[in-house]
């Protein structure tokens, strides 16, 4: 890695790490959750005293908390009805604790139009956790079915105690350096990967859409994922998964790279009001029904000609009637928008642009199994992108075993050691968080929330385990789930295993007791601190 590109990722991780304790970040988050439950889980886990501000330890002390469920959705929202759901959910909430005053029985547009007056010049962030986990399967029903729940490498001090960092905590630590720069803006993002950025991530202030992208080389892979095409005047193109064949002929003659949307974007709050009158999408809202996504059903029709998105929308198997009706309502609300006082008032010029986080950007994605598994690894490596993980999470070089652990008679060799307690074995390239281990022979495993008396791993994921004796080979995974009525639940996988497709199969795999959806219909009704009673019983036996 050159050494001008290595110390603009360790400047944006230290940068990261630091910011809500240094009071950067924005001055309103959303999160969007499945369940009440959830919500309620985390308005509380991310604010202090007054349950509405943040609590400094991923969330900047000033910054308002406005934590929503999207239960009231009939069916899948996509992620753009889903976002106007989850602004309309915050509003409701924003009211509900006092921060705006309209009447119970008001309409919902004089709810949204306060709201937005409210989040006028400042920088509104949400973050979507919803969905099961399916791919990190049964990590989240060890979490009372949290996928943002699952923990990462490091501890932190919340209210007094030390705790150990959830992966939403992480996303709102890597994205609260975009606040300073994107007042008077709706920011979106996703609640399980980090992005560690290259380049400098200011809003330029020209366009009224931003989305983030990533410059990559033309590879078969990009027919996975969006793209984004620079044209001259400062303006973009967005198009949805084409062949490599279909971007290079949208591309400059002899261009080989191209812009892969990250998927996270903004939008001004006059352009989101826009978006919230749109008559469609209020009909949509009213009736809580409906799927819209951002990339087909948003920023293409904004940026295609109109035969151009038929035809590509046709290929989709997407009806020529439904393909004309959006790309008409998308370009009819832009007109109006474009010519109305709000958009000459906001000093806006553009339509739809990107902020390049540059090519040499690290992304850790921690959604499925193998991916957690080898980028929790990636801590105790020692390698330049370990080091910048580590600069992330607030391990210092020097200290890979933290002044809170200790580690017995136990051999530990290049291993990261958080506030856990091993009493003898041999440790090698492993990490261990929040854990007490009697006697352990472990060798690149990863060792998250557990009490084990006798464990032996080999580049294995052992979580939330409470039990006496514990083998997992190369790529096992094992979670331990626990139920007020049935007590400690043994459930194992392997990082190989399509987790997706195991779910949606319904079948039992090795020896668990439930398959995946049962389990999560197990613990649809358990809380954190109700699981975490039975798993302490559980620990007090193992001492015991």
């Amino acid at each position: 890695m050159d050494s001008y590109i290595k110390e603009k990722l360790l400047a944006s991780a230290k940068a990261m790490r630091a910011s809500a304790s240094g009071g950067t970040g924005p001055d309103i988050v959303i999160i969007v959750n499945s369940t009440p439950q959830q919500a309620e889980f985390w308005q509380s886990h991310l604010t202090g005293e007054d349950n509405i501000h943040g609590s400094a330890a991923a969330v900047k002390a000033s910054s308002v908390v406005l934590s929503v469920t999207e239960s009231n959705w009939k069916g899948g929202a996509g992620n753009a009805l889903g976002t106007l759901n989850g602004f309309l959910q915050a509003a409701r909430k924003a009211r509900k604790l006092g921060l705006i005053n309209v009447s119970s029985g008001a309409e919902a547009d004089e709810l949204i139009d306060v709201f937005l007056a409210y989040s006028s010049e400042k920088s509104v962030f949400m973050y979507h956790t919803a969905g099961k986990g399916t791919r990190i399967a049964p990590l989240p029903a060890a979490e009372c079915n949290s996928k943002p729940n699952i923990k990462l490498a490091k501890m932190i001090k919340d209210a007094g105690e030390m705790r150990s960092l959830t992966i939403l905590e992480a996303v709102l630590m890597e994205t609260s350096i975009y606040a300073p720069s994107r007042k008077n803006r709706l920011s979106v993002f996703w609640g399980d990967q980090v992005i560690i950025n290259e380049l400098d991530i200011s809003c330029k202030g020209k366009h009224h859409i931003e989305i983030f992208g990533e410059l990559l080389p033309l590879t078969k892979g990009i027919k996975d994922y969006g793209i984004l095409i620079p044209l001259e005047g400062g303006e973009c193109r967005q198009r949805e998964k084409l062949s490599m064949e279909e971007v290079r002929s949208l591309l400059p003659e002899g261009e080989e790279r191209v812009y892969k949307s990250i998927g996270s974007f903004t939008v001004s709050i006059e352009f989101l009001k826009a978006l919230l009158d749109e008559p469609c999408h209020k009909e949509y809202l009213a009736k809580e029904e409906g799927s819209l996504n951002t990339d087909p059903d948003w920023w293409q029709p904004l940026t295609s000609k109109r035969q151009e998105y038929i035809k590509a929308m046709e290929e989709k198997k997407v009806s020529k009637i439904d393909a004309s009706s959006r790309w008409d309502k998308m370009n009819d609300m832009w007109q109006g928008f474009s010519s109305s006082a709000a958009f000459k008032s906001s000093g806006l010029t553009h339509k739809l642009g990107f902020t390049d986080v540059g090519g040499n950007s690290l992304w850790w994605d921690y959604g499925q199994n193998l991916y957690y598994l080898e980028n929790m690894q990636l801590v105790a490596a020692h390698s330049e992108e370990g080091a910048l993980a580590r600069a992330f999470f607030g391990i210092r070089e020097d200290e890979w075993i933290d002044e809170t652990s200790g580690v017995g008679r136990a051999e530990v060799k290049d291993s990261v050691v958080l506030s856990s307690r091993i009493e003898g074995g041999r440790l090698e390239k492993c990490l261990v968080i929040n854990s007490c281990l009697k006697n352990v022979t472990a060798t690149g495993a990863i060792i998250v929330d557990s009490t084990v008396l006798d464990l032996n791993a080999e580049d294995a994921l052992c979580y939330n385990v409470a039990d006496r004796t514990v083998r997992l080979d190369k790529g096992k995974v094992l979670v331990n789930v626990f139920h007020p009525d049935k007590g400690r639940i043994p459930m194992m996988t392997d990082v190989y295993r399509d987790g997706k497709s195991d779910w949606e199969s319904g079948e039992r795999i090795y020896d668990n007791a439930y398959t995946y959806p049962q389990i999560a219909e197990l613990m649809k009704e358990t809380s954190i601190d109700a699981s975490e009673k039975v798993k302490q019983e559980e620990i007090e036996k193992l001492k015991q």
